[in-house]
């Protein structure tokens, strides 16, 4: 017995030697995601936050501020400083509790990053890049290798388009694919809870529903990169705009950031027939039974359009709630319930249909001849 006595002994203080290292790395790990990382954001051309989209956010709002709303500023004469700030940036919107879930989940997502842990225990190494060069030596195999095709300023160009429309597809998919099934709804239902949007509603997603969003990258942008890179045998490229894909960017600049907050911008109602705006967005969000299930897309209008679930408004301003309704409306008060909720309901779900497939067995074999 003794030398088990002594191996025990041996793991354990083995163990609290480490305690010490791991807290250490993962109080590095939470440094380096907060306080290094997510200032860069404003510095990534990539990324929502980027400074000039927020500028953009700024100077998009204040003309509509001027054009719709400036009459009705709150506490401020019209046209005064003030009164656009008010506009812009309403404190009860931005200290509301919906709005503070925002932060926490933004914050939690960035620094612990249950997104990501979830995303490599699932997928493993798996990227866009390996699913692409799997799909290119595939065709090499299958079809042969060909000549390098020369990278010209058309190629460039339809290309730049083709990936975004790609991409776009695939966001459009898992949207609708989240209001479609009801287990994911229960994930995606984190989203939709917000109650006040702001621009970092964006953000207000569960681990799961963007694991779920990266498969089907992987599903779909994949397999096309893999076929462009196959056809044109070197890396694929697009026109970069701040360091990003030049549709991308644009989408950016012209008021992405407007389509989480109470900002109306319409494109009227040819534009909103080709791309996605703010307003169509809100529209999504909100309570009003005509705007369920409308307008999933993220850029284009072209998927909404071909399914049957484009809404396209007026120019002038829609009075929307948002939020869920019923039995959900408070259905995530805190950080901890956004994060646990979904799996639990999603447990009864599956429970409650496992019982109606069980009776449905039980009256099928009572009503069989004796």
């Amino acid at each position: 017995m003794a030398p088990t006595a002594m191996t025990d002994s041996h793991i354990t203080v083995n163990f609290i030697e480490q305690v010490p290292a791991a807290l250490q790395a993962f109080l590095a790990h939470c440094y380096q995601n907060l306080f290094v990382e997510l200032p860069l954001w404003t510095l990534d051309g990539a990324n929502r936050f980027y400074w000039l989209y927020l500028l953009t956010f700024v100077l998009l709002g204040a003309y509509v501020w001027r054009r719709y709303y400036r009459a009705g500023a709150v506490d401020a004469a019209p046209g005064s400083a003030r009164g656009l700030f008010s506009f812009l940036f309403p404190r009860d919107m931005y200290t509301h509790p919906s709005a503070r879930l925002d932060y926490k989940l933004l914050l939690t997502n960035r620094v612990l990053g249950p997104s990501g842990w979830l995303a490599r225990l699932v997928l493993g190494s798996a990227s866009i890049a390996l699913v692409a060069t799997f799909v290119q030596q595939g065709l090499v195999d299958v079809l042969g290798s060909r000549e390098a095709a020369p990278w010209t300023t058309l190629r460039l160009v339809g290309f730049t388009l083709a990936i975004a429309l790609v991409a776009d597809f695939s966001t459009y998919l898992v949207h609708a694919l989240h209001h479609r099934y009801s287990l994911l709804w229960e994930f995606h239902k984190v989203h939709h809870s917000a109650e006040v949007l702001t621009p970092f509603t964006v953000y207000r997603k569960h681990p799961v529903y963007n694991l779920i969003s990266r498969m089907l990258d992987l599903a779909i942008v994949g397999p096309f990169m893999g076929v462009v890179t196959y056809l044109f045998t070197n890396e694929p490229a697009s026109i970069k705009l701040f360091g990003a894909n030049f549709v991308f960017s644009m989408f950016h600049v012209l008021g992405a950031n407007l389509r989480h907050s109470h900002i109306w911008w319409s494109f009227g109602p040819w534009l909103s027939r080709v791309f996605i705006s703010p307003a169509q967005h809100q529209i999504h969000h909100s309570k009003d039974p005509r705007h369920y299930n409308k307008n999933y897309g993220e850029l284009f209008a072209l998927w909404d359009w071909l399914f049957g679930t484009l809404y396209v408004p007026g120019r002038a301003p829609e009075k929307l709630e948002f939020g869920l309704t019923g039995e959900d409306a408070q259905i995530h008060p805190t950080l901890l319930s956004a994060y646990l909720v979904p799996f639990t309901n999603c447990g009864r779900i599956v429970r409650a249909h496992a019982r109606r497939l069980l009776a449905d067995r039980l009256r099928a074999k009572a009503a069989l001849p004796r």
